[in-house]
């Protein structure tokens, strides 16, 4: 075998070579992305919910710190959003065109499972498969009878990011705060609600504002 046939052997093997470890770190993060304690707290909030809204304290609030996994999402499911298709980005949650200069298009359906066709939900998507379309393709959902969320909770919450308010900067981190009110018409964060709504707000621990979820939801 002549030198060019090696060296060209060579080339060829170092293509296949990368392209497999490529595919074997694409996998390997794919399998530890996910976690058994962001699972778990999911199903703490859930809870945490259901123990707020039953409260005989009229305006009970609870904080607990709170932990999501990269490219996950929590999101809610009332009669606004059930079976809700998005088609724009908005920093504010204001699904207006002229709204979509301040971030990406995005094109996808929050997913109902069938336990939340007649009763309000928390769900857990763990994954989707783009940043575009964002349909859940793993999900985990809570019903929650006799709960009407805020209007003023975020529809879908996610890690954030962290940057101008304008231009997105890298993904928020992976603790966050997590404060359940039990509204009182009127009060901050419960300001278009009506008296026993469930208000939901994320917060980084360690910042002074709120997470704004990549679809523009607070």
């Amino acid at each position: 075998m002549n030198k060019k046939a090696l060296v060209l052997n060579a080339i060829i093997g170092l293509l296949i070579a990368l392209v497999l470890i490529f595919f074997v770190l694409k996998i390997g993060s794919d399998l530890f992305r996910l976690s058994d304690q962001a699972k778990n707290g999911f199903i703490d909030l859930t809870q945490w919910v259901k123990e707020v809204q039953s409260s005989s304290n009229p305006n009970e609030i609870r904080k607990e710190f709170f932990y999501l996994d990269k490219k996950t999402y929590v999101y809610l499911i009332n009669n606004v959003s059930r079976n809700m298709h998005i088609t724009k980005h908005s920093l504010w949650g204001i699904s207006l065109p002229f709204y979509s200069v301040f971030g990406k298009d995005v094109d996808f359906t929050l997913v109902t499972p069938e336990q939340c066709l007649n009763v309000n939900c928390l769900c857990l998507c763990r994954k989707y498969k783009d940043e575009t379309d964002r349909t859940c393709q793993e999900v985990i959902c809570e019903p929650l009878p006799g709960v009407e969320f805020s209007p003023g909770t975020g529809m879908i919450l996610d890690r954030g990011y962290k940057g101008t308010g304008i231009f997105e900067g890298e993904e928020g981190p992976r603790r966050q705060e997590v404060t359940v009110i039990k509204c009182i018409a009127g009060q901050p964060y419960c300001k278009k609600s009506k008296d026993g709504d469930i208000s939901i707000i994320f917060s980084w621990p360690d910042e002074k504002f709120d997470v704004y979820a990549k679809n523009g939801a607070k």
